[in-house]
């Protein structure tokens, strides 16, 4: 977030750091507190989009964690119903596995 100090010594400079971290360019023909509600309200977005992007990537198998010896199958991975084509490493054994049965193949 902004450092209180920022906004009370209305530190243009520091400002626009801040906002240059979050890839934010400011509009200075606007008040200083207004920059700084700006730069708030884009702060707050970009943790919520990253949030989200967060929890998106955890529903796909693709980057879920296999236990020991098993991957998702390259070619055929993720079916349409839900469940997933798993190879055990050991012996190359490629199968199906239903949707309600994955929590059994993964890591916690």
């Amino acid at each position: 977030m902004i450092p209180q100090e920022v906004i009370i010594k209305k530190d243009q400079e520091a400002l626009d750091k801040i906002a240059e971290e979050f890839n934010f360019e400011l509009d200075h023909r606007k008040k200083f507190h207004n920059q700084v509600s700006d730069l708030r309200a884009r702060i707050h977005s970009v943790e919520q989009e990253n949030k989200r992007k967060e929890e998106e990537a955890l529903k796909d198998p693709h980057n879920w964690e296999w236990k020991e010896g098993y991957k998702l199958h390259a070619r055929f991975g993720v079916h349409s119903n839900g469940g997933v084509y798993l190879v055990d490493m050991s012996t190359r054994l490629e199968f199906f596995v239903p949707k309600d049965k994955i929590w059994e193949y993964r890591v916690k």
